[in-house]
Parts: structure tokens; sequence; C-alpha cells
């Protein structure tokens, strides 16, 4: 009775998350005709794809750092001119860094998505399927050094899966960010990674830098996603 009743907790609650989640419609009704679009943890580029057939005037800048994962993006994102990718992380330095590789106990070739520059903690127990036994050497870089280098003068939308980096990131470029309308983020509930903050503190700083919550998404108790826009 008690395997039932956990069945269908989880059943309901996945319905009230589909109603409810954010979508791509939640993200685009807010974006111009040709936005300017940075995702960082693109992985294998399901969500690039998805914006690229959305918004095809759309310039998309895509990053993911662990090269097995990015030589999949590269496939997969090939035949689209809008897309540009970049094989490294944003941080909150320039250079390079150890990234803790992320893979499937079950099966160690499956990539995993949670590859992170940040020490594992909560994430060990929350999610024991999951192993960092691995590292990466990777390249590093700064949001506003990435635009300097490239001439981007501002950015319509961001949407980051950073594993706990997504503050630092934003932190360390002021300039960039100062030019962003719309961001979407994943957000820790616990410590999940080591020196992350917190989504209460995290939304606080984000609001203290003129950013109101649009819609939130928690599906699992450790982490979750929440769309913020700039108040005009």
């Amino acid at each position: 009775m008690k395997n039932i009743l956990k069945r269908l907790k989880k059943t309901i609650k996945n319905i009230v998350f589909k109603e409810k989640g954010i979508t791509k419609k939640d993200i685009i009704k807010y974006l111009p005709n040709n936005p300017i679009i940075l995702e960082a943890g693109a992985a294998e580029g399901g969500d690039t794809v998805e914006f690229s057939e959305l918004l095809p005037d759309a310039r998309i800048y895509a990053f993911e750092p662990v090269s097995k994962t990015f030589k999949i993006l590269a496939e997969n994102v090939k035949t689209r001119p809008n897309v540009t990718i970049y094989n490294m992380a944003l941080s909150d330095t320039v250079g390079e860094a150890q990234i803790n590789i992320s893979s499937k106990i079950e099966n160690r070739d499956e990539a995993a998505t949670s590859s992170t520059l940040l020490n594992p903690k909560g994430h060990l127990s929350f999610h024991k399927n999951i192993v960092f036994d691995t590292t990466e050497t990777i390249k590093t870089i700064t949001l506003d050094e990435w635009a300097k280098e490239n001439k981007i003068e501002k950015v319509d939308f961001m949407w980051l899966d950073m594993q706990g980096m997504e503050y630092r990131v934003l932190n360390s470029s002021p300039e960039i960010f100062k030019t962003v309308k719309l961001l979407y983020t994943e957000v820790s509930l616990k410590e999940m990674f080591e020196g992350a903050p917190l989504y209460d503190t995290f939304k606080k700083w984000l609001k203290d830098k003129g950013f109101k919550v649009v819609k939130e998404e928690f599906l699992w108790e450790d982490m979750g996603n929440v769309l913020f826009i700039r108040k005009k």
C-alpha cells in the first residue's frame, strides 16, 4: 500500500509539474523577434536545437565544457547557422580549471548532466545513481571577457544550467549582465555543491539587481528552475 501511495503521489506531482512548469512559450513571449541568447551547460544540445527552431532569427551562443559531450553537441547543431558553440565553461576566472565529470553508475559511458566546477556535496546523497569519479582540464572564461573578445554588446536572454556556478558567473561579469532582460536558471534548495548559494539567497541578490520572479518549477526537493525578468 505504501508503494502504491508513493507512486500515486509522484504521478500527481508530475502532472502538476507539466501544467505549471516553465515552457519555451513562457520564455519566448518576453523576447524580441531576433534575440541574442546565451546558454551555459548546453549538454548535448536539446534546448539549443529547440530554441534554434523556435527562433530562427535568434543568435544563440552555447557553452559546453565537457569534451565528450561537446562532440555530440557539435554534431547536433552543425546544420544550425544561428548557433555558435564553445568548448569551455563560463566561470568567475579566465584560464583553466578541473571539472568534476558526472556519469551514471549503471553505465559509465552514458553522460550525466551534472558535471561541475564545484565539489559535489548534497548531490552525492540525493542522486546516488550519479558519480563524479573522473576530472578533465577545461578552459574557463568570464562573461565580460567573452563578450569583449567577441564584440558582444548585449545578451537578451540567458539559460543557465551550471550546477551551482550561476551566481559566481553572473557576479563576476557586471557589464554584460546589466544588459540581460530575461534569465532562466537552475537553483539549489539544498547545498548540492560546495559554495553554491541556496535559492533564497540567490533570489535576493537577483532582486537587488532589478529582477523579479516570473515562474518557478520545483519537481525535486533538492533543485529547481526559475524564470526571472528584469523590472522596467
